[in-house]
């Protein structure tokens, strides 16, 4: 056996022992639960990838709706990033020169980091929204016409079908770093779970999830932090 094999085999199991100690650690916490919906959803995380800093912060707009806004610093991190990504463009003549078409390497990482920063621009700048005022939550960038809703959009959900709040956490270890990182996601009536937002710091998602309590009056399953 080589020793990329020995690795793959080492990340596998330690993969396997952490899901059976999060499976223990489920159950348990479940049987604290007396709601037959928290026992039928997953409790695995939603997202793959998860922030190490805080991108939003949860406000009650002036309308009287509950509003995510991105940080300002998480804008001009997006914008820094989409600049940066003009870099590779400067390497052009110098492939050009010695390379011939090996010219598209450059090319390849601008469009890369251009991608990144743009989808991360993107993602700030989209609104997260629970509003009582038409009844909905929604996740995008709000139009000129509010008020039609398609109701086909699966980040669009009428409030009357979230039936409870999920945080759950997850330990992140990267070659260097690692962190517990955390999200809040929606529970529907018919057990489909929604992503509302992502961060590492558990008493801002913990403040969040009280907000979003007293403003729809629905349950909260705090597996975070256990």
């Amino acid at each position: 056996m080589g020793l990329f094999d020995s690795i793959k085999n080492s990340i596998k199991e330690i993969s396997e022992w952490y899901l059976k100690i999060n499976e223990e650690k489920v159950k348990k916490f479940l049987e604290t639960i007396d709601d037959p919906i928290a026992k039928e959803i997953s409790w695995h995380p939603l997202l793959r990838w998860w922030a190490s800093f805080k991108t939003h912060n949860l406000q009650t707009n002036q309308n009287g709706w509950l509003e995510y806004k991105a940080v300002t610093w998480a804008k001009v991190f997006s914008i820094i990033f989409i600049i940066f990504s003009f870099v590779p463009l400067f390497l052009i003549p110098a492939f050009l020169q010695n390379l011939g078409y090996f010219f598209l390497v450059p090319v390849f990482f601008w469009l890369i980091f251009l991608t990144g920063g743009i989808y991360m621009f993107k993602s700030f700048s989209k609104s997260i929204v629970f509003d009582k005022a038409i009844g909905y939550f929604y996740k995008w960038k709000l139009k000129s016409n509010m008020w039609i809703i398609d109701v086909s959009d699966k980040n669009i959900v009428p409030l009357s079908n979230i039936y409870a709040l999920q945080v759950i956490s997850e330990f992140i270890k990267t070659d260097k770093s690692s962190y517990y990182s955390h999200e809040i996601n929606l529970v529907l009536s018919d057990k489909v779970r929604i992503n509302v937002i992502d961060c590492w710091n558990i008493d801002s998602m913990r403040n969040d999830a009280k907000q979003i309590w007293e403003y729809l009056w629905i349950p909260v399953w705090d597996f975070s932090g256990i």
